[in-house]
């Protein structure tokens, strides 16, 4: 394993991800750190499920394709109206499902984009043609980007995690996005299934000429019981493997690894960052609304015991600040008695509150000190 691969990614972290992004990230999450403050006064990353329904059917998926709900108007303007106009978060993303299942998903991004600095789409790209690639153009701008998934770099290996055979019409609308001037972020979900050819999706990424790639974690819950979860050195030894790709492409198509994903317990790892920029984001500075109004802290936590309000009842602001979400900020970070006496607290923040809250425990089950 190049070690000296991993210190230069870690320790240019700032240089070598998302310029405009990181930077107010970054200070948010410092001054949040350096002055004790457990959450914002409003979240300024809110994600919107605009729809259940999908054409794909992936295994690992959190979201639910059984049903077919899909927002309503008027519950787009209820967020506008009862939150937005006063409160501009940072950026706003739609995801589902399938976002472009919605056929009111322009109305929509019309309605909403005004009012954030960052607009982004979570989509699989393959209900994407030209013309519709054309006509998202003329709404998105060069802050904006379309997320998506994508875990294989063949056929074969993409229907192997994705469980259809849509690897063409995918890659078929990612070159309909960048023909049409739409920046796209690939991310990877990295499982057993595709560990072994993750730089292939990296050189698929190059040759796509796409802008930035992501790699994602598999968490550990019951959805995936049946799909083997690669262990931290697994996924370290590979990105090990992506790295010698990027560094030998001088960068060409960025690389996006929060911390939030990264095992910082690893011995290789303690050393390398002495604090990072960034903690868990959910309840702190962010949270994913569903199609019927239901607020929840990040798109993994959608279970009726993170159930944090619903817009029909209260308004976003009376739910950021109600006693069941302090309840959950305090029992994670601030009361998390485990995790604050660790020396490699500043570095993680307590991981990753989906993956200590879907594992029953209470802290992040990926790490190596508890």
């Amino acid at each position: 394993m190049n070690i000296e691969n991993l210190e230069k990614y870690y320790k240019g972290f700032n240089l070598l991800s998302r310029k405009n992004e990181i930077d107010f990230e970054s200070y948010i999450f410092n001054e949040m750190k350096k002055n004790n403050i457990e959450k914002l006064d409003y979240p300024i990353l809110i994600g919107i499920k605009i729809t259940d329904k999908c054409n794909f059917s992936c295994k690992h998926c959190f979201s639910n394709n059984s049903n077919f709900n899909e927002i309503s108007s008027n519950l787009v303007d209820n967020i506008i109206n009862n939150f937005l106009k006063e409160n501009h978060p940072y950026k706003i993303y739609l995801t589902g499902g399938e976002p472009f299942l919605n056929k009111n998903i322009f109305n929509i991004i019309q309605k909403l984009k005004p009012y954030c600095k960052i607009f982004s789409i979570h989509s699989n790209a393959s209900l994407i043609t030209n013309d519709l690639a054309k006509k998202l153009s003329n709404i998105l701008d060069k802050n904006d980007y379309v997320q998506v998934s994508l875990d294989g770099y063949n056929k074969e290996t993409f229907k192997s995690t994705r469980n259809c055979d849509k690897f063409d019409d995918v890659i078929r609308g990612i070159k309909n996005l960048i023909n049409n001037n739409i920046k796209v972020r690939i991310n990877t979900v990295v499982t057993n299934k595709n560990l072994n050819f993750l730089e292939r999706i990296y050189d698929l990424a190059i040759k796509l000429d796409v802008e930035t790639i992501s790699f994602s974690p598999l968490l550990d819950c019951k959805k995936v019981k049946e799909v083997y979860l690669p262990s931290d050195m697994a996924i370290l030894k590979k990105f090990d493997a992506i790295l010698e790709k990027y560094f030998s492409s001088e960068g060409k198509v960025k690389i996006i690894q929060d911390p939030i994903a990264v095992p910082w317990g690893n011995p290789i790892l303690k050393n390398l960052v002495k604090e990072s920029e960034f903690v868990c984001p959910a309840g702190k500075t962010a949270l994913e609304i569903n199609h019927d109004g239901t607020i929840y802290p990040c798109p993994y936590m959608y279970d009726n015991k993170f159930n944090m309000g619903n817009l029909k009842n209260s308004s976003l602001k009376e739910i950021w600040t109600n006693n069941r979400w302090m309840l959950l900020r305090k029992n994670f970070w601030s009361d998390n008695s485990k995790c604050i006496n660790c020396e490699s607290y500043q570095k993680c923040k307590s991981g990753c509150l989906a993956a200590a809250q879907l594992s029953d425990i209470e802290f992040d089950p990926r790490c190596e000190y508890n």
